[in-house]
């Protein structure tokens, strides 16, 4: 009887230990983990239909806005007027890359969007964001920018 309880309170002596290290090493990631992109909002051609002939590469962040743990960027940018969008976003760290891919090209016009990327985004500090849009994934950009912006509560 007595060596069961030895090994009871063996046991649960290392099971309190596992628990210990899990937990210690589990909360450093979850800063890292706490980004990711919610949805972007398409608010369809903001000036009217362009000649196709126009400056391609236009595009910039309007502005953006961060409360509590969502981040929202403004961002204008030129695609073709009957789109099908689909945006790649990719988060490492505290850089933002966002690829928006026309699926459908399927006008020959070329329209300024002002649409609303948002995520969420749990710590301030600098960002750095990588926007482009394009005709399909790996072609060359309709209209592309790079910038940094500094976050604070």
């Amino acid at each position: 009887m007595v060596r069961k309880s030895y090994l009871l309170v063996a046991i649960l002596g290392v099971m309190f230990l596992f628990a210990a290290c899990e937990s210690k090493t589990s909360s450093p990631e979850s800063g890292d983990n706490s980004s990711h992109f919610i949805d972007h909002i398409n608010t369809g051609c903001a000036n009217g239909i362009e000649a196709v002939a126009i400056d391609y590469d236009h595009a910039y962040l309007q502005g953006y806005y961060f409360e509590e743990d969502t981040l929202t960027l403004d961002i204008h940018f030129l695609a073709n007027c009957c789109p099908g969008f689909i945006e790649v976003v990719e988060i490492l760290q505290n850089t933002i890359s966002i690829e928006v891919m026309d699926t459908l090209y399927d006008c020959r016009c070329i329209c300024s969007y002002d649409n609303e990327f948002r995520f969420l985004w749990g710590h301030p500090g600098e960002v750095e964001i990588s926007f482009q849009s394009t005709y399909w994934s790996g072609s060359s950009p309709v209209s592309s920018f790079d910038t940094l912006i500094v976050l604070s509560h």
